[in-house]
């Protein structure tokens, strides 16, 4: 969760992801950082999956959409090898 966010290939992501990268020497990619939740008010969050705005959630239905995000993790887990 960031206000805090930038650029990379994909779309947009993190900037503590986008740094991480950079220090790493590899290029950034929103497989890095698949779910990003941006606070926009008290209990609500803009959502960005792969790097693109997916839409908005309120705490209250975070379950609804909690199975979406992971398939997005999995998915992003596995197209870095890392399975």
């Amino acid at each position: 969760m960031s206000n805090n966010a930038g650029t990379a290939a994909g779309g947009e992501m993190g900037r503590a992801q986008i740094v991480q990268a950079e220090a790493a020497g590899v290029v950034p990619h929103t497989d890095m950082n698949p779910v990003l939740l941006k606070p926009e008010a008290d209990r609500r969050s803009q959502v960005i999956l792969d790097g693109r705005v997916h839409g908005h959630i309120d705490a209250v239905n975070w379950r609804d959409l909690k199975r979406t995000l992971w398939r997005h993790v999995r998915d992003a887990y596995e197209a870095c090898g890392a399975v």
